[in-house]
């Protein structure tokens, strides 16, 4: 029968009911819209209705216009680790996770990247989602204090997070850390940390350092006057450090195995002579230094590239 072409079937209940009305219109008699009605009603109570009640309940099927939760997870964009070994990140970028997404996070042992978190949810609240997490970093102001309770992190990045204090000493297993030291003192204080990158020093209170932490950089130092603090940690291979007046690194002598040196933005440095007993030192990097206490010591060092720029006249 002709009419028989027009019976396909349809995901949405409108759609189904619809079919006799345009038998008829067609000019097929009276007793094939009866038929097609038979059909339509059966195409109603099967996919229909199945598709109708998915949508009224706000979860549609792949074949609406919304994605499914899979579709999502499909989507999210995955970056490059911090470090070398590190987890990669999912990024979520003016939005949170939902919660298929946090599920694939966690089962996949990504980090979550998190970039100018919405304000309605800067209570990281769905945090609680991710009991598992290895690797957090976020951009832009939060409350950060349920960070303390994520104690599987390996890796933790606040830039620009706002100033909330933070207990760390649970995160046992941190190895990497990047953000503001204000607050978050407790960091220093975790025998795992590697590598340790430190802002606004001198609003924090810097006393110590890991004891097998292997780089480290100290920002906004103003008032940092000598790197004995550094001596706790034999092992360090990279420093950086910017924006002491005056800095006295003669306590570098005993980081043997220190390879790499940036200093920046320092008034005076004094103490330069301890670097030729660096002996696996291969870089050092002076840039906008003003005054040096020893050139001399600089210019003697052998297998090392020295690289300075922006320095004052007696350097």
């Amino acid at each position: 029968m002709t009419f028989l072409r027009w019976l396909v079937p349809t995901p949405y209940p409108y759609v189904s009911l619809g079919i006799p009305l345009i038998v008829l219109v067609m000019g097929y008699g009276w007793l094939n819209v009866v038929v097609a009605l038979t059909m339509s009603l059966g195409i109603f109570l099967s996919a229909g209705w199945v598709d109708y009640r998915r949508h009224a309940r706000g979860n549609p099927s792949p074949s609406g216009t919304s994605a499914s939760p899979a579709h999502v997870v499909d989507a999210l964009h995955i970056a490059d680790p911090l470090t070398p070994g590190g987890p990669r990140f999912a990024e979520f970028d003016r939005r949170i996770p939902t919660r298929a997404e946090a599920d694939r996070i966690l089962s996949e042992g990504l980090g979550l990247a998190l970039r100018r978190v919405p304000r309605e949810h800067s209570e990281l609240e769905f945090l609680q989602w991710f009991p598992h997490l290895r690797g957090l970093w976020i951009y832009g102001p939060v409350h950060a204090a349920r960070i303390g309770d994520l104690t599987a992190l390996s890796h933790l990045s606040l830039i620009a997070a706002g100033g909330d204090d933070i207990d760390l000493s649970k995160l046992r297993g941190l190895t990497f850390y990047e953000g503001e030291l204000r607050g978050r003192e407790s960091v220093t204080a975790l025998p795992a940390v590697r590598e340790l990158y430190l802002g606004e020093v001198d609003a924090g209170r810097l006393e110590r350092v890991p004891p097998e932490l292997k780089s480290l950089a100290l920002h906004g130092a103003t008032g940092l006057t000598a790197l004995d603090v550094v001596g706790a940690a034999p092992g360090l291979r990279e420093l950086d450090v910017q924006g002491p007046r005056h800095l006295d690194i003669a306590a570098l002598s005993d980081l043997k195995h220190l390879r790499n040196v940036s200093l920046a933005d320092i008034g005076r440095l004094t103490g330069c002579a301890a670097l030729s007993s660096l002996a696996a030192l291969r870089e050092l990097r002076l840039d906008n230094v003003e005054d040096v206490d020893d050139p001399g010591a600089l210019r003697s060092l052998r297998g090392v590239e020295v690289v300075m720029t922006g320095l004052g006249p007696r350097v």
